[in-house]
């Protein structure tokens, strides 16, 4: 436990046990590595942007670890990269978005999961339990895209109403 303190960065107990359960959670829900999660978890609980290696030093993680991660989660859009004028580190944050992008790749995958759906049921000769199984598929597809529309559609809704009132500011400056 010693060594974990020491890498804390001044995180409380309840900070890090939301870090450890966040990478738990992408790790076995998501199959993305443990650390990925943990980089996340960190990230959602800082107000400003972080270098890689304040992330390293914090998570006690390798540098070639934090930084693999880094880039599997900037193109999944859950995180972003930050740079300030004159500064030529490099530094990250929870991405603004994050939500939004999980909802659009989500539909984004059950579009093309149509397109295999169409394409089966065209073009391959089936019959019975197989067609079946094809129509099955293309039917759960509509449902899954419908539902996923509407919560896109409630969740800029919620956003609205959160950007219209009193939120909390957020700070851009790496002070803080």
């Amino acid at each position: 436990m010693r060594a974990q303190s020491e890498r804390s960065n001044g995180l409380s107990e309840k900070e890090l046990a939301f870090i450890e359960k966040n990478g738990q959670h992408y790790e076995k829900t998501y199959g993305i590595a443990r650390i990925g999660g943990r980089i996340l978890g960190l990230l959602m609980i800082k107000a400003n942007p972080i270098t890689i290696e304040e992330i390293g030093t914090t998570l006690g993680a390798s540098h070639g670890s934090i930084s693999t991660n880094l880039r599997l989660l900037t193109v999944m859009g859950l995180v972003e990269k930050a740079t300030y004028p004159g500064d030529r580190c490099d530094y990250y944050q929870f991405s603004s978005n994050a939500w939004d992008e999980i909802l659009n790749k989500r539909l984004k995958c059950i579009l093309e999961l149509r397109d295999l759906a169409d394409g089966a049921l065209a073009d391959l000769d089936s019959q019975g339990i197989v067609r079946r199984r094809f129509e099955e598929m293309a039917g759960w597809i509509d449902l899954v895209e419908g539902k996923y529309r509407e919560m896109l559609a409630e969740w800029g809704i919620y956003q609205e109403r959160i950007d219209n009132s009193q939120s909390p500011a957020v700070s851009t400056s790496k002070d803080g």
